[in-house]
């Protein structure tokens, strides 16, 4: 061990701090906060059995512990281009209130409480606690609510959900973190779906593929319908999530004049 380091100060003596030392100090700051927590045991479990991630809150407002911010990038501070290798080191991200569908699959849930402008940890894969408003009982994906921290929504896609408590509205979750996930749907146009424009699809599933009861609103993308042509009513369809929007990819029945 280098001199240095291993010999204690005395009272008296000028204090110098290698920087590569002084940020390991941090770090140890920062984990025996964590430790320190009024929750610390369950936090050490989460910090073992999650991918965590540093992030700076930049929404203006504090943060409680399991709610969300969407990922903005990376703090300015810390940066590949004005010191490559600290940002190798320990990037930061930069999270703010989410927003849909900008951060669709793009969030962490924090994992401790989170002062605005400050940096702390917030899970970006594994399983983790946080609430959800689930708009069916039987949901499994939720992702982002927009301009909202506090909880995430339950959707047609995005993040799996692993248990969650009966009923709906607000409940607490077990969402598995990592990417995000939107199937293919598949349902019947509960409108014509004219060239360039969007309309109501049902959602049928299951074996006998049958009505769930839910809809989407799903858009004709640039160059699949021509010009003055539409899908009619009725049609049976697919659909893919693309740009944070569900597009028609085919039709069991060909495009008629408007």
């Amino acid at each position: 061990m280098p001199e240095d380091i291993a010999r204690r100060p005395q009272r008296g003596d000028p204090l110098r701090i290698p920087a590569n030392i002084y940020s390991e100090m941090l770090d140890v700051i920062q984990y025996t906060r964590i430790l320190r927590h009024s929750e610390s045991s369950s936090l050490v479990r989460l910090a073992r059995d999650r991918g965590l991630v540093k992030i700076k809150n930049e929404s203006g407002a504090d943060c409680a512990r399991f709610e969300i911010l969407g990922i903005d990038g990376i703090i300015a501070a810390v940066n590949p281009t004005d010191d490559l290798a600290a940002w190798k080191n320990e990037p930061v991200l930069s999270g703010i209130t989410p927003a849909s569908p900008t951060h669709c699959g793009r969030f962490v849930v924090l994992v401790e409480p989170l002062a605005d402008d400050a940096i702390g940890w917030g899970c970006l894969s594994g399983v983790v606690p946080v609430q959800v408003d689930f708009t069916y009982d039987a949901a499994v994906y939720a992702d982002v609510t927009n301009a909202d921290d506090s909880k995430l929504t339950s959707g047609e896609g995005g993040m799996p959900v692993l248990y969650k408590q009966t009923g709906t509205g607000a409940k607490w979750a077990l969402v598995k973190m990592g990417v995000p996930f939107w199937p293919i749907l598949r349902g019947k146009l509960d409108a014509n779906l004219n060239a360039g424009s969007s309309a109501a699809m049902s959602i049928w599933e299951g074996d006998t593929l049958a009505d769930s009861t839910r809809n989407v609103t799903v858009y004709d993308h640039a160059g699949m319908l021509g010009t003055g042509k539409k899908i009619a009513s009725t049609t049976v369809v697919t659909a893919s999530w693309t740009s944070g929007k569900w597009y028609v990819l085919t039709s069991a029945a060909c495009e008629v004049a408007q």
